[in-house]
């Protein structure tokens, strides 16, 4: 039995969408759930919002992700969902102000209260039920494990959970509501794999194949909202696993259309798969990448953590950000592809893919920054590479590495050592291998440090260039400049005595 079909078998059987118990006892649960239901309704936020609505007689929930949360016990104290039906806007007002807080309406039946606790961003949804029923609004939500509520205006600690979230918790089992659940918000289907890692779940059976069923509709959710699930799903472990799932489910065509180029693309040696196959391993070595990086400089993981943690936009890491980057880094091969004697190449694919990276950043709207980083991860992706099939390596190649690559250094080298580790592992590529990670992990570690990999200045000048060719300023003394650069980049120019020699080289001849 292949490990899926275990997981498979080990889920609760598919039910129908009938109501359940929907008020359980107090007395059903053990005594870590009543001290953490006990410590939810004392938490200083939902004391709040319940003594407010207390005062204006209003019925209401705290539901979804803090319900869920205490129950399994994880102590999450940033984020919180409510629902209300009466009074609903005067009652969102009321919390903003007693919290000094911002509204952000989503619509006009859910708002946002965002505002700062003790440091940490703090965030509150409220959303207007439809009916004065709480089991038909939790009915309408997007998974089980999601559809629990705590009566905040009724003494006691009885969870309302009328579609069995519970018991789905302890199964580790993700069940959709509803058979409407994607078409209600289409959203819901990415986020069924950011909550699959996030809760260590398995989507069930039923639920896998609506999403597929289900995938076009992803198109129509907002951009903003589609981004943030994305890279929160780039962001956790299992990156492989989980892009595969998304490809298996046709999500990752809706989402990145201009992927469909690298599917089915054959490869020479050294590489062992397909370019699509590579792509998703890629991805997912770049915890190993990370790994081997961190034996190096283990006094410098608390940096190399904080590095990948960085948030470059709203939801979007440095950590998300490399993952997509390696899932696409090699997008330029099938426009650049040839064949000479029996072998592929793709010469010059890393800078057509640093163009095309950018337009699909765009695509999944990413800030100008972050585009900035994508291109740049993609462009200088082959550069430690060129670097190990040289006899030795500079310390001003190094340098120069870093300042080109400037805040994406780090990601880059890590990148460099997960493509080394997805390309093969025949004894022919073992040694370049092994080189492309030594090379990329001492990088790492004194980019870390700090240390002594400073920025250099150029070996030629754009004076020298006009010195040399005895002309003004003009596009040939940039081209110049570009070539020398590059052969700096691959060894050939080291100091600036032979790169002086060069550029008299380069003058026109009679």
């Amino acid at each position: 039995m292949m490990r899926s079909e275990m997981m498979l078998s080990a889920l609760p059987p598919a039910r129908t969408w009938m109501r359940m118990p929907a008020v359980l006892p107090c007395a059903l649960f053990g005594s870590s759930s009543m001290q953490s239901f006990s410590a939810l309704r004392l938490h200083p936020i939902v004391h709040t919002v319940s003594r407010i609505t207390q005062e204006a007689r209003a019925a209401v929930y705290l539901v979804g992700g803090a319900v869920r949360d205490a129950l399994s016990g994880i102590g999450r104290a940033h984020d919180f969902d409510f629902a209300l039906f009466d009074g609903f806007d005067g009652l969102v007002a009321a919390f903003a102000r007693s919290v000094r807080g911002k509204v952000i309406p989503w619509d006009v039946d859910q708002q946002r209260v965002v505002f700062r606790q003790g440091g940490s961003r703090i965030t509150a949804d409220f959303s207007r039920m439809n009916q004065t029923d709480i089991i038909f609004d939790l009915q309408q939500r997007d998974f089980t494990v999601n559809a629990m509520a705590l009566a905040l205006h009724e003494p006691g600690t009885c969870l309302i959970d009328p579609l069995g979230g519970q018991a789905d918790l302890d199964a580790r089992c993700l069940r959709m509501c509803s058979k409407q659940a994607f078409e209600a918000d289409p959203l819901r289907m990415l986020r069924a794999f950011r909550l699959a890692r996030q809760l260590s779940c398995v989507i069930e059976p039923l639920t896998l194949a609506s999403i597929h069923r289900n995938s076009a509709l992803i198109v129509h959710s907002a951009r903003e909202r589609v981004k943030r699930e994305l890279f929160a799903i780039l962001h956790a472990p299992e990156r492989e696993a989980s892009l595969r799932a998304l490809f298996d489910t046709g999500l990752l065509a809706q989402l990145l259309p201009d992927i469909a180029v690298i599917e089915g693309v054959q490869q020479s040696a050294p590489h062992e798969h397909t370019l699509f196959e590579h792509s998703l391993r890629t991805a997912g070595f770049l915890d190993e990448a990370l790994r081997i990086t961190q034996s190096c400089c283990s006094d410098l993981q608390a940096q190399s953590d904080e590095y990948l943690n960085q948030s470059l936009e709203e939801g979007v890491t440095m950590m998300s950000l490399l993952c997509f980057a390696a899932l696409l880094h090699d997008i330029g091969k099938p426009e650049c592809a040839s064949e000479q004697a029996g072998r592929i190449h793709f010469y010059g694919h890393e800078r057509s893919g640093a163009r095309i990276i950018r337009g699909m950043a765009r695509s999944v709207g990413l800030g100008r920054k972050a585009q900035s980083v994508l291109a740049v991860l993609v462009e200088q992706h082959m550069r430690i590479l060129h670097m190990s099939l040289l006899e030795s390596v500079s310390e001003r190649a190094k340098a120069r590495f870093v300042r080109d690559c400037g805040p994406a250094a780090v990601g880059a080298c890590l990148l460099a050592i997960a493509d080394s580790l997805a390309t093969g592992s025949g004894p022919e590529y073992r040694d370049s291998s092994r080189r492309v990670r030594d090379i990329a992990a001492d990088l790492c570690a004194r980019i870390l440090a700090t240390s002594d990999l400073q920025e250099t200045a150029p070996l030629l000048t754009g004076a020298d260039v006009m010195d040399a060719l005895q002309s003004g300023q003009g596009p040939q003394v940039g081209r110049i400049l570009k070539q020398a650069a590059r052969l700096e980049r691959n060894g050939t120019l080291h100091d600036r005595e032979g790169a002086l020699a060069w550029l008299r080289s380069q003058r026109p001849t009679d």
